[in-house]
C-alpha cells in the first residue's frame, strides 16, 4: 500500500467506525432506504467526473474555449501536461481544497477567481504552473475511487464532524469549555475504574475505545492533512517550481522578502524533500483562499471538511 494510502487510512477509523453503526441501523430499520443510498453511492463513484459530478464536487462546469486556451497557455511550463496529456479544463465555484485541483490525469479544475486572475495577467504563468504542479502531486489522491467511496460510505461521521467543527469555534467563545475538553482524561479515567471494580469488562473496553478515538482521531487528521500537502510540495520542488511558488507565499517562515524566498526555496529543496515536503516552505493550497474566506494557515488545522478533504 503506497504511503499516502497508509496515511489517508489511518485517518478514516473514526469514520467508518461510526458511519458502520449508522449504516447498520439503517439496513436493520430500512432495508430500500439502505439499497437506495447504496446506489447513489455507487453512481457517484463511478460519475464523479461526470459533468454532474464535477458539479456537485467542485461546483464546476466546462471551461470555454477561450478560457481553456489561456489556461492551458499558462501551465506550458509543465511538462507533464503537454501534447496528449493536456487535460479537460473546468472552473469551479465551490473550491475549499485549493486555488487548483487535478482529479486523476484528466481533469483539472481552477477556481473562479483564480482564473479571472489568469485571465487578467496578474497571475504569471509560472504562478500559475507552481499551483498546477502542486495539484499534480495531489491528483492520486483527488481522483482516487477508494477516497470516492471512503467519503460516501462515511458520510454519517462527516455530518457530525461538520456539526462538531461549528459547535467548536462558537464554543471557543466560552472559556470553560475548552477546558471541560482537556479535562476529559479525568472523566474517562473515572469511568474506567468504575467499570473495572463493577467487572463491567464490555464498558471497560466501550470506554476505553471512546478515550483512544478521542484522541486519535484529531491526531491522525492532522497527520493526513499534512502528507497531502507533503505530496504536492515534493511534487513542486521534484520540477524546480519552488521560486515561483515562493513569489505566491504570503508569509515564509524566516523569509522576508520575494528574493530571499526563491533562495530558502532553492536551498531548502534537498532537505524538504527529505523530510516529506513538510519542511518550512509555505503549501501551495494554503495560498489564495477563496474571496471571503480564512487563509488555511489561519484555521485550525483540524477543520477537515473545509480544507483538508478533496473535495466538498
Amino acid at each position: 500500500m503506497p504511503r499516502w494510502r497508509a496515511c489517508w487510512a489511518a485517518a478514516q477509523i473514526t469514520g467508518v467506525l461510526v458511519s458502520s453503526y449508522v449504516w447498520l441501523l439503517l439496513a436493520l430499520t430500512s432495508p430500500t432506504a439502505t439499497a437506495a443510498v447504496v446506489l447513489v453511492g455507487v453512481g457517484y463513484v463511478v460519475g464523479r467526473t461526470s459533468r454532474a459530478g464535477m458539479w456537485w464536487r467542485f461546483g464546476a462546469r466546462p471551461a470555454t474555449s477561450a478560457e481553456r486556451d489561456r489556461v492551458l497557455a499558462a501551465t506550458v511550463p509543465v511538462t507533464a501536461l503537454r501534447g496528449r496529456h493536456e487535460p479537460t479544463i473546468w472552473i469551479g465555484r465551490r473550491m475549499d481544497t485549493g486555488a487548483v485541483v487535478m482529479v486523476g490525469e484528466r481533469h483539472l479544475v481552477v477556481r473562479e477567481d483564480v482564473l479571472r486572475r489568469v485571465l487578467t495577467g496578474d497571475l504569471a504563468d509560472e504562478q500559475v504552473s507552481a499551483l498546477v504542479t502542486h495539484a499534480l502531486g495531489q491528483r492520486h489522491v483527488r481522483g482516487s475511487a477508494l477516497v470516492a467511496a471512503a467519503e460516501v460510505y462515511c458520510l454519517p461521521w462527516e455530518l457530525v464532524a461538520v456539526a462538531a467543527n461549528h459547535v467548536g469555534r462558537v464554543g471557543r467563545r466560552v472559556p470553560l469549555l475548552p477546558l471541560a475538553w482537556r479535562a476529559r482524561w479525568v472523566v474517562f479515567g473515572m469511568a474506567l475504574i468504575d467499570s473495572v471494580r463493577g467487572s463491567r469488562w464490555l464498558a471497560l473496553v466501550g470506554v476505553a475505545l471512546i478515550a483512544l478515538l478521542s484522541w486519535s482521531t484529531g491526531y491522525l487528521q492532522r497527520r493526513w492533512i499534512k502528507r497531502i500537502h507533503a505530496l504536492g510540495q515534493q511534487r513542486i520542488l521534484a520540477d524546480c517550481f519552488g521560486p515561483a511558488l515562493a513569489g505566491l507565499c504570503g508569509h515564509v517562515p524566516g523569509v522576508k522578502d520575494g528574493r530571499s524566498a526563491s533562495r530558502h526555496f532553492d536551498g531548502s529543496s534537498r532537505v524538504m524533500s527529505h523530510r516529506g515536503g513538510q519542511g518550512d516552505g509555505c503549501y501551495a493550497d494554503k495560498l489564495l483562499p477563496p474571496t471571503g474566506a480564512p487563509r488555511v494557515a489561519d484555521t485550525d488545522p483540524g477543520e477537515r471538511f473545509r480544507y483538508g478533504r478533496s473535495d466538498r
